[in-house]
């Protein structure tokens, strides 16, 4: 089972597919079974699991870049975890306002082995850090669903946001709706995991986009318009 979901991975994409093909060539000439099937089945975790790495860092110099190139100063983001990327955009761009939306609630998740108690210590673990932040005031930790969120702001008061919370079809749903409003014109809304992985997403963003013909456009795994 666990090769069988590897095998399917890895041929849904198309340059994993082509370096595990070189690489099964060459196994194949030089090893004997089931020698050259382990060594093959260890290649396709590690092109996975490279996969999956990039896909956790790359947004992060996208949005970089689309701030600093734009000039944005007003940035909220939707599902903060463990504030890696909000840390960063605070550190390396010049926003002088970042709002951070997360519920931290595991009956929101469909999240085997985690515990409300694990999220609350995450919770005060993130928001510890944004009260240092300095100048004080520049960064928000608000623990609310990021739909709900929403209604605390104005229409058109954020440059930029970003979408990264509940996955589902149901909750990207209702967090483009609650903010597009929110952004003013000229700005951006987006998102992360743009891919195979979370039909959701993709769902949820081009329901929305084909409603009001808006374009879709994908970058370093991230959706926006």
């Amino acid at each position: 089972e666990e090769m069988r979901s590897l095998a399917t991975a890895i041929y849904d994409n198309q340059s994993l597919l082509e370096r595990v093909t070189l690489a099964a060539h060459d196994y194949v000439q030089q090893y004997d079974y089931p020698l050259w099937a382990k060594r093959l089945a260890d290649l396709c975790a590690d092109c996975l699991t490279d996969q999956r790495n990039e896909a956790s860092t790359v947004h992060r110099d996208w949005l970089i870049r689309i701030i600093a190139k734009r000039q944005y100063k007003s940035y909220a983001e939707i599902g903060v975890w463990h504030g890696e990327t909000a840390f960063r955009l605070a550190a390396e761009t010049q926003l002088g306002r970042l709002v951070l939306v997360d519920p931290y609630d595991i009956s929101l998740w469909d999240w085997p082995g985690q515990t409300q108690s694990a999220m609350d210590a995450l919770f005060r673990q993130v928001n510890g850090r944004v009260q240092n932040h300095k100048p004080v005031g520049r960064t928000t930790l608000l623990r609310k669903e990021g739909h709900s969120a929403a209604q605390d702001f104005a229409d058109g008061e954020f440059d930029i946001a970003f979408i990264d919370g509940n996955h589902s079809y149901d909750s990207v749903s209702k967090d483009i709706a609650a903010w597009w409003p929110k952004i003013r014109r000229g700005g951006v809304l987006a998102g992360h995991d743009w891919n195979e992985d979370f039909p959701g997403v993709i769902k949820a963003v081009n329901e929305f986009a084909g409603q009001r013909n808006l374009p879709v456009h994908n970058e370093a795994y991230c959706w926006w318009f």
